[in-house]
């Protein structure tokens, strides 16, 4: 038996009896095949409203946000509105797996609403970012993620007059598409980024 696809599986064995064997009664057991473990992407536009999450299932989808299921977030795609680590539960006839969490949220009109720069973008590696805020007595990081969500880096930006700055050496990443998550406190804002 070679089973190919995921979901409830179910097997029923029985004995007629002959000249050797004695009759049986049938018995019947089932088990899961569960799905791949998911994988969330980021969809490369974003909007107003924020970020847009994607699964690679078409249905079975429920989207997680710091463990607790969001209610009616059934569909292949997700739009980020708050601060949050994200997971998608994918199930197929009551057979379930959860995705990695991906801790990266961002709000669009909190970036317009911050003075934060990150360039050249694209870039061959070199990265120079500075954000402008009134506070001084907190840490502010960045986090280099891939567009699934894994954490690659992470950097302290250090103050220089009225704003945080950090060179940022990205050399040894592949060429193409990833996230960068600025933090200050409770506060995560994010923004893509290409390496060439």
């Amino acid at each position: 038996m070679l089973l190919q696809e995921a979901g409830l599986v179910r097997i029923q064995a029985t004995q007629v009896g002959d000249s050797t064997y004695a009759p049986a009664e049938a018995v019947e057991r089932s088990f899961c095949v569960n799905p791949k473990k998911p994988i969330i992407t980021i969809k490369n536009e974003s909007t107003a409203a924020g970020f847009t999450l994607l699964s690679g299932y078409s249905k079975g989808n429920q989207w997680i946000l710091d463990g607790h299921i969001i209610e009616g977030a059934t569909d292949s795609t997700y739009q980020v509105r708050e601060a949050g680590s994200y997971s998608l539960q994918v199930t197929v006839e009551g057979c379930s797996t959860l995705s990695e969490a991906m801790v990266l949220t961002a709000n669009e009109k909190d970036i317009e609403q911050t003075s934060w720069t990150l360039y050249p973008n694209p870039s061959s590696g070199r990265i120079q970012v500075s954000y402008q805020s009134p506070i001084f007595d907190r840490e502010v990081n960045v986090y280099v993620y891939t567009m699934q969500g894994s954490k690659l880096a992470q950097f302290s930006l250090r103050r220089e007059a009225k704003a945080w700055q950090a060179q940022l050496n990205l050399e040894h990443l592949l060429a193409g598409q990833y996230v960068m998550v600025l933090e200050e406190e409770n506060k995560r804002m994010a923004k893509f980024f290409i390496k060439k």
